[in-house]
């Protein structure tokens, strides 16, 4: 089998290459399935295996499976960190971690992706704007100074 990009994202075609289409997958378990097929089913240092985990990464996740979702996008950005949608893991990793309540690591990311991929700056700075006031309180007290109480 071979994949393609379809309305949710995963077309699947014959083994041959040919362009038969078999099925159209239309829900995050049937995804789920058929990119863990292609992760399996590519060898080790094949540049689509990267980007496959991060697809099982996006489907753990809509699926609300973030231990699954963390552990896989943790594995595909170790072992795949040049594969074709690093930067969509890295999105998609910022938000496993705002799940977790991790907004440290979460802060850290954004800022990797404000580094490593600077087209996609602006739209990491809008996301960390976007936070809950309580994360952005916290985040600015954190950033304050400590000083001691004048003592009279």
């Amino acid at each position: 089998m071979i994949f393609g990009e379809s309305v949710l994202g995963f077309r699947v075609f014959d083994q041959t290459g040919n362009g038969k289409h078999i099925a159209d997958i239309t829900n995050w378990n049937n995804a789920l399935f058929y990119y863990n097929f292609l992760a399996g089913s590519l060898p080790q240092v094949d540049p689509r295996k990267g980007y496959s985990y991060y697809k099982e990464a996006l489907c753990y996740y809509n699926l609300n499976d973030f231990p699954r979702a963390r552990t896989t996008l943790e594995f595909a950005l170790n072992h795949y960190p040049d594969m074709s949608a690093a930067d969509n893991a890295l999105f998609l990793m910022d938000q496993v971690y705002i799940k977790f309540g991790e907004f440290e690591n979460a802060d850290k990311t954004y800022n990797t992706i404000i580094r490593v991929f600077p087209y996609r700056a602006e739209e990491a700075k809008k996301l960390q704007r976007q936070w809950p006031e309580a994360v952005l309180n916290a985040r600015q007290e954190k950033n304050t100074p400590r000083v001691a109480p004048i003592k009279p």
